[in-house]
């Protein structure tokens, strides 16, 4: 999870770098964004993992049939 704070503090900054006009920012609006950012990080990191599980089972089911059916043979 470290590198999902460290990459949501980075774009964070790039984010408040970007804005031509900056108002000021206060700690709270900083943490917003940074909470924001991280989240959506960790939601990310949540369904790739999900779907790296869905694929590794589904190879494993696939290769699991493929067996079966060429010993019934």
């Amino acid at each position: 999870m470290s590198i999902a704070h460290e990459l949501s503090c980075e774009v964070a900054a790039a984010m408040l770098a970007e804005q031509t006009n900056p108002p000021e920012t206060t700690a709270a609006a900083l943490s917003e964004i940074v909470l924001a950012v991280h989240s959506t990080l960790r939601q990310m990191t949540t369904e790739a993992r999900a779907r790296k599980r869905r694929a590794t089972s589904t190879a494993k089911n696939s290769s699991q049939s493929d067996a079966a059916a060429s010993s019934s043979h």
